[in-house]
């Protein structure tokens, strides 16, 4: 499965792109897509705000506020590792817990 880190700079965020929903909550859209060339420090992806077609009338500059690192996420499965070899605390399984008890209460008789 492949997965995207993504570290974004909030100062860089302009008050009047951040939206306040109904439930009181605070919003930005952004847009992430792929750059042509990886960056310095391995990005792989860039974040920039994402604007209304109303917004691009007024301003089409793009307005830059992260990056991304793509990674591929692998699933490994307890046969997969070498020589099955499983970590000791995986191979016994753990016990349940035990029963309480009820205690028996003295009757009256």
């Amino acid at each position: 499965m492949t997965s995207i880190s993504l570290n974004l700079c909030l100062t860089d965020i302009p008050k009047n792109f951040i939206r306040k929903g109904k439930n009181g909550k605070f919003y930005v859209n952004l847009l992430v897509f792929k750059k042509k060339e990886i960056g310095q420090f391995g990005e792989t992806h860039a974040v920039k705000i994402s604007k209304t077609p109303e917004e691009l009338q007024i301003d089409t500059a793009n307005i830059y506020v992260g990056s991304g690192k793509e990674f591929e996420v692998k699933e490994v499965t307890a046969d997969q590792l070498p020589d099955n070899e499983l970590p000791e605390w995986m191979k016994t399984p753990p016990s349940p817990p035990p029963i309480p008890q009820e205690e028996e209460t003295p009757g009256p008789f």
